[in-house]
């Protein structure tokens, strides 16, 4: 893990998501090291993604578009939280 937290298979998901545009979660499947693993492995590395963009007041969108379930990089409104 990288000293801000983020390991390298999540910063290859960010950026990818970086344009602010809805992406498949297919394509940030192809992030993962181990292809062989399921495709829900992704909703780990999203969750921790989060937590560490909520500090910053961003954030992971979660849409459901076209049966498919798609991610998207966002600011969050107000200002960002304050880690304890």
């Amino acid at each position: 893990m990288s000293s801000n937290g983020i390991t390298p298979v999540q910063a290859k998901m960010l950026a990818i998501l970086a344009d602010g545009q809805f992406h498949r979660r297919e394509e940030l499947y192809t992030c993962l090291s181990d292809d062989l693993g399921p495709i829900t492995n992704i909703n780990a590395h999203v969750s921790q993604i989060r937590k560490r963009l909520r500090l910053y007041g961003e954030d992971i969108a979660c849409e459901r578009l076209g049966g498919q379930i798609s991610y998207r990089h966002v600011r969050l409104r107000g200002p960002a939280r304050q880690s304890s």
